[in-house]
């Protein structure tokens, strides 16, 4: 089978038959932890592997993810959570969950998905879960996705940098 996806940045190299179970196993393992589809989920990361298996999970399903780049102002990921009434968030940086706790609280945030790769040392007020437990989750339950996508349901919202003001949100569908 031919390779997917390469990251020697965590030395996560697949083929397409391993990318489809991982992708089947954090959609399961979303589904387990109280994602539902058409929930809306905050996902703050750069570029990476993990960020790729994150968004066609929530495809599969069908949830609805609102993304933007970790790096961005605190005050745009702040604007962008609320702004696409995200319920939880999926990020890569510790940096920004420390910035946003206080306003995760606020927010009534159901949990994290902690995609990136320094070692979680505080107890934060809401679960944290790491794509590593995603997939530990997805392959010890049975729950089955089964979420039927019409091409005109939303699969993700995409967060302009808001250069002329606030960051503007576009819905693209399945």
């Amino acid at each position: 089978s031919h390779m997917a996806l390469i990251d020697k940045y965590i030395d996560y190299c697949v083929d397409y038959n391993c990318m489809i179970n991982d992708v089947n196993l954090i959609a399961k393992a979303l589904k387990f932890i109280g994602i539902e589809a058409y929930d809306h989920i905050a996902q703050f990361s750069e570029n990476n592997s993990r960020w790729i298996i994150m968004d066609l999970a929530c495809q599969k399903s069908g949830v609805i993810n609102a993304v933007r780049g970790s790096n961005a102002p605190v005050s745009e990921l702040k604007y962008i959570y609320e702004h696409s009434d995200s319920c939880a968030l999926i990020c890569d940086s510790l940096r920004v969950i420390n910035d946003l706790e206080d306003f995760l609280v606020e927010n009534k945030t159901k949990f994290i998905i902690y995609i990136g790769n320094e070692q979680i040392e505080k107890k934060y007020p809401f679960p944290v879960f790491t794509f590593d437990e995603l997939l530990n989750i997805g392959k010890t339950t049975d729950i089955e996705i089964s979420f039927n996508v019409s091409s005109y349901d939303v699969a993700t919202i995409v967060y302009s940098s808001g250069t002329t003001g606030a960051p503007k949100g576009v819905m693209l569908t399945h």
